[in-house]
Order: C-alpha cells, then structure tokens, then sequence
C-alpha cells in the first residue's frame, strides 16, 4: 500500500481507491447485517499507519454518520472522529504477540501422538 500511495501512474491510484471503495463497501454490508454502528475501528497494518486510505475510507462511510477529524488522523491519534460523527478508532495490535499466546495454549502435537 505505501508503494502505491508513493506512486505517480493512475493505476495506483486506482488500485488504492478500489481498495478503499471495497472496504467501505464491506462496513456498509456488515453494518446493515449487524442492524447498525456503534463505531469504526481501524487496526493492523494498513489501518494504523494510512491516513490517506483511512480517510478515504471515512469519505465512502459519510451516510452513517462516520466522518473524521483529518488532523486527528494524520497525527494518527487513537481517536480520529471529528464532532458529531461516529466514533472512529485507531487501535495498535501486535499480531505476532497473538499468534504466540494462543500457540503457547496449543496442545503438544508428539504427545497427542
């Protein structure tokens, strides 16, 4: 994704834009299954380090009401909603941490055998 963000070619920033369209196309989906939004959370790689993309994700979401605080999101605050919106989160993860805790809990596999 930076490598698109950084490029100049118009395929790049097709590609970033239906990236985003996609995402947003599949919070709306969720969000009417789910019968609503409480708020929008943006996690992992992407979602913590893009203010580009989660912004342009946010302007797809405007009919819920999600609408961010663009310096709140460039600075990469916790908390990117502007006034009056959703609300709108950034939290860190660490999905190697998660992988070994949960592999810790694992059975041992010789001596399941």
């Amino acid at each position: 994704m930076r490598v698109l963000l950084e490029s100049d070619r118009p395929e790049a920033r097709e590609a970033v834009d239906l990236f985003c369209y996609h995402v947003a196309k599949e919070t709306g989906a969720l969000s009417s299954a789910l019968a609503g939004l409480d708020a929008l959370v943006f996690t992992a790689g992407i979602g913590e380090h893009s203010a580009p993309v989660r912004s342009r994700i946010c302007g797809y979401l405007g009919f819920p009401g999600i609408t961010p605080n663009e310096v709140a999101n460039e600075r990469g605050d916790a908390a990117i909603a502007a006034s009056g919106s959703l609300p709108v989160h950034i939290i860190v993860t660490n999905g190697e941490v998660l992988i070994a805790r949960h592999a810790v809990n694992l059975p041992d596999v010789k001596s399941a055998a």
